[in-house]
């Protein structure tokens, strides 16, 4: 493991005995299942936390703690806020202006995965069912050979839906609509 890898474990223990001590509240991630209070992604973070004043300033400390241990610095340019649809105008304003952040209003996707599945898994799904429109109405692929399409469609196509079904499960419904416009391009 390489020294950011060390870094991104220190970060990970004080988040995890902060969460277990109370000081910060990660979201649940199921009504009895264990809740979250951070992701790690390559060089990116998603962290957790009840929207409160309290609870942003012990973040805070728990970054500062990280930053002055591990000698990295958090981006300002490149962090953002996300608030829960739940979260009062008042309590957003009050947090932004302790954070000096800026607010973002979506997070739609993170690594080509929608952030947030609602009740409609299909619409959350859907840009995979356009991307793979994309790659086999290209007028290009008309001019294939038959084996070059059959690389294309196990390559392209099904590597598309298949990172989404490593993390989510897929919609029989979209699957079937898949599964269609790969034996009209056949």
């Amino acid at each position: 493991m390489d020294q950011y890898g060390y870094d991104m474990k220190a970060l990970s223990n004080l988040l995890i005995k902060a969460e277990k001590r109370g000081v910060i509240t990660g979201v649940p991630t199921s009504p009895r299942g264990p809740r979250l209070s951070h992701l790690f992604f390559a060089d990116d973070s998603l962290l957790f936390c009840k929207a409160n004043s309290v609870e942003w300033r012990r973040l805070l400390r728990i970054l500062g703690i990280y930053e002055a241990g591990s000698g990295q610095k958090l981006n300002l340019h490149k962090t953002s806020i996300f608030f829960s649809w739940n979260t009062s105008v008042e309590r957003r304003q009050e947090i932004l202006q302790q954070s000096a952040l800026q607010e973002t209003q979506r997070l739609n996707t993170y690594l080509g995965l929608p952030s947030f599945v609602g009740k409609s898994r299909k619409q959350a799904f859907c840009n995979i069912l356009g991307r793979v429109s994309q790659k086999l109405g290209n007028w290009k692929v008309k001019f294939l050979s038959q084996a070059s399409k059959e690389v294309l469609l196990k390559a392209v196509v099904q590597a598309i839906s298949t990172y989404s079904m490593g993390v989510f499960q897929l919609p029989i419904s979209l699957c079937k609509e898949i599964n269609k416009l790969m034996q009209e391009f056949w």
